[in-house]
């Protein structure tokens, strides 16, 4: 704070500059922008703007196939996801509540009251209802997409445990929003198998999907 002594001084702001200059012609500058935009919405305008959209349809068919294409072999080249591989841990949490008892907890593993947030998954999906299945470090969820003009569609994702990133992402055809929990089945030589169910609580024709992973 600054306090004045004499009677008469003040401070008065004062824009100098290039900012002064963006200010004096702000508003000749929105009103041509403003002209602009309403003169594309003229018919003699958009006819002219059809007409060369029409005339130029191979070219921009075979633009919008190149870049379908540079987007579909580009996944399949460059897939984005991270590696395969599991670390092998004592804290596996394979089904909903730990273990077919259900007890809610690990053995001797660290108490969950200390810490923070390591991370947040941001996905295209709204929600998930489920309950993790996690084996090393890949975090198993199934997910909820809700729409207001039918019943959504659900996917299963496979994050890392360390980072949050999306490692896949599975829809099965007509997978619906869902609740269940997956579970991970690892078999006698080591292959993992993610099974978890599908739908909400009123879904009546659910399926069972297995999945190898």
């Amino acid at each position: 704070m600054v306090f004045l002594t004499e009677p008469n001084l003040g401070v008065v702001p004062v824009l100098v500059g290039p900012l002064q200059i963006l200010v004096a012609i702000l508003p000749g500058l929105m009103m041509a922008i403003g002209g602009t935009i309403l003169a594309l919405f003229r018919p003699a305008v958009l006819k002219g703007i059809f007409q060369l959209l029409w005339r130029m349809k191979l070219q921009l068919l075979a633009l919008v196939a190149v870049v379908i294409g540079v987007i579909y072999f580009g996944s399949l080249i460059f897939p984005g996801s991270l590696p395969a591989e599991q670390e092998s841990s004592a804290y596996d949490w394979r089904v909903f509540r730990g273990g077919p008892r259900r007890p809610g907890w690990v053995a001797q593993s660290p108490s969950p009251n200390a810490g923070g947030i390591n991370w947040l998954s941001d996905t295209e999906d709204q929600s998930f209802f489920c309950s993790a299945a996690v084996v090393g470090n890949r975090v198993y969820v199934s997910s909820v997409k809700l729409s207001p003009f039918g019943q959504g569609s659900g996917a299963i994702y496979c994050l890392d445990a360390d980072s949050g990133r999306v490692v896949w992402k599975h829809r099965p055809s007509g997978y619906r929003p869902t609740f269940s929990s997956p579970s991970v089945y690892v078999s006698a030589d080591g292959r993992k198998y993610l099974v978890v169910g599908e739908g909400l609580h009123l879904t009546r024709d659910a399926r069972v999907i297995c999945l190898d992973i």
